[in-house]
């Protein structure tokens, strides 16, 4: 055998060594010495774990670095796969992906393992020390012995646990250090509650699960571990998905898979690592299940695959996953899985509250959908019971829809802050606010091309059909109606949005239109077009409509203020909710059960400094009707804000002299 180094200039970045190897047995093959930056490590098994097409802006908040750094390491990694089948692929308004066959996916891990640096960041490591100590069949773990089992100092160790109480902290778990060394204090259901949160986060930002450890035993000052997710585990539970699949009526959505595979993962750990004792398996055998029962049909496969004993506890358990997803609905299920009756009730009202509260903030009428309406109920109901049964579930992607959706989203967690409070339920996460917002999202997209259009015509009948005809093609969520007169009392009255009208029709210039040509031609349907958009944007029509809310507020007995000293809060107000708005702007939310219904207003501080509204009312309801002005702040052109604020000052002083 002989071995000669060769490098390749797309290699520099990288430092790569390459050594070509002859040998009897093969011609030749390539072996890769990587000496890659760590972050390029990471970056590479990120893409690896990723199947999906990533956002390059997410890429780089994930890894805290510019843009423009990550493209450079994209580039540089792409150089590696020049003499493979391999490719890094970037795509426009989605992306960026990994293509590469199973067998080179392999080919990469197996090179990325032997540097013995298979990416392992600061969060990598905090996780899966997390699971090291949830997971830990000992009574203690030493710190000395922890510390070694990660490569780092005891100073590092005892920053990481800072870190950890933090992710442990929401979930009423603690970490205990004492002489004897590290254990974790908290109830089945929190340390349960917590494992499925961090498993979900985990495999969410794509690191590998076979990673994951837990230890077993030690053995003078050395812990033994062994690997938390076996192969058999991962059979088990596809079979059990798969199960689950053919009963159902529909596909599973990807975030309800998730759930329901991640919490029967961690069920089975943490039954199968800390129960008392294994049990015979012939006894689940002469126990009768329900072949439509499905969480009994679970524990049953459980407890045959794996030998132990599952009670009641976890049989509900099992139940809640279901009521926690979309599957609570499908006929073949909620026959055996149903929320209790008064859940039911106060879940219908909190869901036909949303509907009304979003309706009346944005003016867009959900209900004219009635079966979109059916469906928020639909995903009302899970999202709940996940806040009750603090069942929480990671997705990193979704903080750039509430970015791309800030207005939106602003409303939704708005709405189910005040809903939150006013039916007593624990505060909704973000993520679950998130998850809402885009599903409601699509049916604004739609009410906003929903519009009521006058089309004013006299030429003949034919000639006007076929004009309606085009136009209707071309718009086909517009309610259309032809008229050959239309003044300003019959566009009012009919509640239209604006004109379309044909050259030499008379008509009011004060009324919303775009004049086109009798052979409605392309330019005239872009014209059209420009025009609606000039329609939504109209800056006139939101700021009447916010000077509008600001004296409703008032006639209704709100006090109203506004100043430029800092907003000063009383002894029985205490701020939950803190909004950053589309523009420069922040909202800030207050719970108070007496006193006066108070909504100040502070000027910014500087040139630069930011518009503070403080929403402190003791009623749920008022309080969400005065909300709508969220919405309408965050519609206004920044630039424009100080104008449209000083001039409803001016006009609340004039009216309440």
């Amino acid at each position: 055998m002989s071995i000669s180094k060769w490098t390749h200039p797309a290699f520099y970045r990288l430092d790569v060594n390459i050594y070509l190897v002859y040998s009897s047995k093969r011609q030749s093959s390539f072996i890769i010495t990587f000496h890659m930056k760590k972050r390029q490590e990471d970056l590479l098994t990120y893409l690896i774990n990723s199947q999906n097409y990533e956002p390059i802006e997410m890429i780089a908040k994930h890894f805290a670095v510019s843009v423009k750094t990550i493209r450079r390491d994209l580039t540089a990694i792409e150089g590696l796969f020049s003499d493979s089948d391999n490719k890094i692929d970037v795509k426009r308004g989605s992306g960026v992906r990994l293509i590469a066959s199973p067998g080179g996916v392999k080919e990469i891990q197996q090179l990325l393992t032997s540097t013995k640096r298979y990416s392992q960041d600061r969060k990598e490591r905090n996780l899966l020390q997390a699971f090291f100590i949830l997971f830990s069949a000992l009574e203690y773990i030493p710190l000395k012995a922890l510390s070694n089992a990660f490569y780092i100092s005891r100073s590092q160790l005892l920053l990481d646990l800072k870190a950890l109480e933090e992710l442990f902290t929401p979930y009423s778990v603690k970490i205990i250090d004492d002489r004897d060394g590290i254990r974790v204090s908290g109830n089945e259901k929190n340390l349960n509650d917590l494992s499925v949160y961090l498993s979900s986060l985990y495999l969410d930002y794509g690191y590998p699960e076979e990673k994951i450890l837990y230890p077993t035993k030690i053995e003078r000052c050395t812990l033994i571990t062994e690997q938390l997710v076996t192969a058999k585990d991962a059979k088990f539970l596809d079979h059990i998905m798969h199960m689950i699949e053919d009963l159902s009526s529909k596909k599973i959505w990807k975030q309800d898979y998730v759930i329901i595979f991640i919490s029967l993962l961690v069920l089975i750990k943490r039954k199968t690592i800390f129960a008392a004792e294994l049990t015979d398996t012939t006894e689940h055998a002469q126990r009768i299940t329900s072949e439509t029962d499905l969480p009994d049909r679970i524990r049953t496969e459980i407890e045959k695959e794996y030998g132990v004993s599952l009670d009641n506890s976890n049989l509900e358990a099992i139940t809640n996953i279901f009521l926690s997803t979309g599957l609570v609905h499908d006929p073949a299920f909620n026959h055996t899985i149903i929320s209790l009756n008064n859940r039911q009730k106060w879940i219908h009202d909190f869901s036909e509250d949303f509907i009304d509260a979003f309706t009346t903030i944005t003016d867009i009428d959900l209900r004219e959908n009635a079966v979109f309406c059916e469906r928020v109920h639909d995903h009302i109901e899970p999202m709940i019971n996940r806040v009750l049964f603090n069942l929480g579930i990671a997705d990193r992607f979704l903080e750039t829809y509430g970015q791309e959706y800030h207005s939106t989203m602003n409303v939704c967690e708005v709405i189910s802050w005040i809903l939150s409070k006013k039916y007593n339920l624990p505060e909704i996460p973000r993520a679950e606010v998130l998850f809402l917002m885009l599903y409601i999202q699509t049916e604004i997209i739609e009410a906003e091309s929903r519009l009521k259009v006058g089309f004013l015509s006299y030429e003949e009948k034919s000639i006007v059909n076929w004009q309606l005809s085009r136009l209707a093609k071309e718009f086909p969520n517009w309610e259309l109606k032809q008229y050959q007169r239309l003044n300003a009392p019959t566009f009012f009255k009919d509640n239209l949005d604006f004109v379309i009208a044909t050259q030499g029709n008379p008509l009011e210039s004060s009324l919303p239109h775009v004049e086109i040509s009798h052979k409605l031609s392309e330019l005239d349907l872009k014209l059209i077009k420009s025009a609606v958009f000039t329609l939504t944007s109209d800056s006139n029509r939101e700021f009447t409509k916010l000077q509008n809310i600001f004296r409703d507020l008032l006639d209704l007995g709100c006090s109203i203020v506004f100043s430029q000293e800092p907003f000063r809060q009383a002894g029985g107000d205490q701020q939950t909710l803190r909004i950053e708005g589309v523009g420069n702007s922040v909202f800030h939310y207050f719970a108070k059960s007496e006193g006066e219904n108070t909504l100040y207003v502070q000027y910014p501080g500087s040139s630069d400094g930011k518009w503070h509204f403080f929403f402190s009312m003791n009623n749920w309801d008022f309080l969400l009707f005065a909300s709508k002005i969220v919405f309408l702040i965050d519609r206004t052109n920044p630039a424009e804000l100080d104008g449209s604020i000083g001039k409803i000052s001016s006009h609340l002083k004039e009216i309440n002299v």
